[in-house]
C-alpha cells in the first residue's frame, strides 16, 4: 500500500504542522538574510565603482599637474620635438 509522505499517524498530526510551520519561518528569515546580503553586496559594488572613478579622476589630474611641474621645470630639458 502507498503511504502519503506526511500521512498523519496517532500523535504525529500536531508535530507535523508544528515542523512545517517552523520550516516556513525558516525559509522566509533565509529568503529575508538573502535579500539584505543581496542589497548590501550591490551597495559595496556600487560604493566600489564610485572609488574606482574616483581614483582614475585623480591619477589624470596628477598627470596634468606633473605634465604641467615639466613644462615649467627651468631645469628640465624641453623635448627633442620643441628644440
Amino acid at each position: 500500500m502507498h503511504r502519503e509522505p506526511f500521512a498523519t499517524e496517532p500523535g504525529r498530526a500536531p508535530l507535523r504542522g508544528r515542523e512545517k510551520a517552523q520550516r516556513r519561518e525558516q525559509a522566509q528569515e533565509l529568503r529575508q538574510e538573502a535579500d539584505t546580503r543581496t542589497r548590501q553586496a550591490e551597495e559595496r559594488e556600487r560604493v566600489a565603482q564610485e572609488q574606482v572613478q574616483q581614483a582614475r579622476e585623480a591619477r589624470k589630474v596628477a598627470a596634468e599637474v606633473g605634465a604641467r611641474a615639466d613644462q615649467i621645470d627651468p631645469d628640465r630639458e624641453p623635448p627633442s620635438d620643441e628644440r
